[in-house]
């Protein structure tokens, strides 16, 4: 019974318009007859319409109303915490991503390598940024104290071996110091041809904190990609998230763990 409890109140509805329409068609009232009558009809045949449609297998009225409720609640849940895109995979448009980057106001990046450095393409769209004025923030995981003893690496650095297969520890930690040493170079060169804005290009390392997740952010626009114990980062899902005014903002939870991290950590010269 409690499946058919809308049809049925659509069924005995449309019956009472029905009914009313007739007896105001009794007092010559066509006007309104003809509107209660057409509306009673109508009524009923959606209901008939949707019993049979049901029995065929169809999805009944009430399930589909209530599929359009839950995706009103997703909506809702989207625009009040900024998420807009979510990935099986990292899916990134380098091309776009060094357009934003060269124009934008506030770069953030955090990553545990962040092997994507060695693009030129990405060095020059970061010194365009700070050329134009614009902050530059890169955050990576410290591989000297990490690499002291490898039995007690970090688990971020286990996560990526097993995930990547037999990876080795010393070609991670050639990696992160080529990255340093990269960056290193963009900001020398920074320093060479506009030493004012040298302070807008940082770079830091952490020593005691576990990075699980990679970020980018770029002014009001941020990307997310969490480690995991079994994918590799490029075959992790990714959110894409715009800064929201509002409570359940997801961009001001990531924003505030990597300024937090961002404090913790310590510049390299």
């Amino acid at each position: 019974m409690r499946k058919y409890s809308y049809g049925f109140l659509f069924l005995v509805s449309g019956a009472f318009f029905l009914a009313v329409g007739v007896i105001l068609h009794l007092y010559d009232y066509q006007l309104a007859c003809a509107v209660l009558l057409s509306l009673g009809t109508t009524i009923i045949a959606v209901v008939v319409v949707n019993f049979l449609w049901s029995k065929s297998g169809g999805e009944p009225v009430q399930r589909i109303m209530e599929n359009m409720r839950g995706a009103s609640e997703l909506f809702s849940d989207a625009f009040e915490t900024g998420l807009r895109r979510v990935h099986q995979v990292r899916r990134i448009d380098y091309e776009e991503q060094h357009r934003l980057i060269s124009t934008a106001k506030s770069v953030s990046i955090l990553s545990l390598i962040f092997k994507v450095a060695q693009s030129q393409d990405l060095k020059r769209s970061l010194r365009k940024c700070v050329e134009n004025g614009g902050r530059i923030r890169i955050l990576l995981s410290n591989p000297n104290l990490d690499i002291e003893s490898k039995d007690k690496v970090p688990s971020p650095f286990r996560l990526r071996q097993y995930a990547e297969g037999d990876f080795g520890i010393d070609r991670m930690h050639r990696e992160l110091q080529d990255t340093l040493n990269f960056l290193r170079m963009i900001k020398n060169d920074i320093k060479a041809d506009c030493p004012e804005k040298a302070h807008c290009f940082e770079y830091k390392v952490l020593s005691r904190y576990t990075i699980y997740f990679s970020l980018t952010c770029i002014d009001d626009r941020l990307q997310v990609s969490h480690y995991s114990n079994k994918r590799r980062g490029v075959d992790s899902p990714t959110m894409l998230i715009e800064k929201v005014a509002s409570s359940r903002s997801l961009f001001a939870v990531y924003v505030e763990e990597f300024e937090y991290l961002w404090d913790k950590a310590g510049l390299v010269t």
